[in-house]
């Protein structure tokens, strides 16, 4: 599923020159940058044989249940550092392949992103320790590009999600790098069952 993005407030919502909506994307491809690095760090810390064998305790997860994304995606957090991997490489291509379809159509819609689907978690947990590390950095690379590639005139186009209604660039934007955050928290709250 899209987490549902509010709409801009504040010094971003009022951005009208090429530069301040330039220090926008190159401030939100930094932010996404560093925690790309942070959720790699994270993961390759399991392990091979520890990526699989992780959870959270009770306490960490009714810590994180109330924090960022997590409040609408609880399921999430069931997740071990492999089905983490997984998702966040998906989200990299959703994500990406969102914003390219939101640039070049109008107003394109789009299904939804449903996150602990039994057969996309299914394909998580087949996924090898090196090929989820290979996958996560090509699957950002893709979004990255596609970040890299938005112009100041294309952040207040929009795209319509089937569930969660009309959704612009700068939503999107603005949502990445706390939802990667997010998980990185999660990763790092991880432990490896004895």
């Amino acid at each position: 599923m899209l987490v549902s993005v509010s709409p801009v407030r504040g010094p971003a919502a009022a951005t009208v020159s090429g530069v301040e909506v330039r220090g926008f994307l190159d401030q939100t491809v930094e932010r996404l940058d560093a925690a790309q690095q942070r959720a790699i760090t994270a993961i390759r810390n399991f392990g091979d044989t520890g990526w699989t064998n992780t959870s959270l305790t009770v306490e960490c997860y009714d810590q994180l249940v109330t924090h960022g994304h997590f409040v609408d995606y609880c399921s999430e957090l069931q997740f071990s550092a492999q089905l983490v991997a997984g998702h966040l490489a998906d989200s990299y291509t959703v994500f990406g392949a969102r914003l390219k379809v939101i640039r070049e159509m109008d107003m394109p819609s789009f299904g939804d992103f449903v996150t602990d689907d039994a057969g996309r978690i299914e394909g998580y947990r087949e996924m090898a320790f090196a090929d989820g590390i290979d996958r996560l950095i090509w699957t950002y690379q893709y979004l990255r590009t596609q970040i890299t590639e938005v112009r100041s005139v294309e952040l207040e186009r929009i795209g319509v999600h089937e569930f969660d209604g009309e959704i612009s660039v700068q939503d999107i934007l603005e949502f990445l790098p706390d939802h990667v955050d997010d998980h990185v928290e999660q990763l790092r709250s991880l432990t490896v069952a004895s």
